[in-house]
């Protein structure tokens, strides 16, 4: 039996740390992204969502990419968020889909981090998700 991962404890065939190459350094559940304050609830609680939601991210992209595609050169994570809510509440029954205002900002800069063509796509303020994207 092969050791259990020192970070999430799961067995190397169910463990996402391994699936993502995540480094030493970085958080557990989102690739490059740098631990600076691995206790940081805010960090904590987007890392959980998109690890169980990483749909969201793709959607997020989509809606950017059809965006250029239009000449939009640059939108709002705000914005892009609003039209996945109104999106979603037409093509989904039961269950609200729900998105946590609090993880714009981390979402608006790992999209804009790792995107190709996407680096200045949103005009982001200062945020605390600043520190943990390089």
């Amino acid at each position: 039996m092969s050791a259990r991962c020192p970070r999430c404890s799961q067995d190397p065939g169910e463990c996402r740390c391994t699936q993502l190459q995540i480094r030493p350094d970085a958080h557990p559940l989102f690739p490059g992204l740098q631990a600076v304050d691995p206790g940081d609830p805010s960090l904590d609680d987007w890392c959980a969502f998109h690890d169980q939601n990483p749909h969201v991210y793709r959607e997020l992209v989509a809606l950017c990419r059809r965006a250029e595609e239009r000449g939009v050169p640059q939108w709002s994570i705000n914005g892009i968020f609003e039209v996945l809510r109104w999106e979603r509440a037409l093509k989904t029954s039961g269950e609200v889909f729900k998105l946590n205002n609090n993880h714009r900002a981390f979402y608006a800069r790992a999209i804009m981090r790792d995107e190709p063509g996407l680096a200045d796509f949103f005009e982001v303020r200062r945020s605390s998700a600043d520190e943990y994207f390089a």
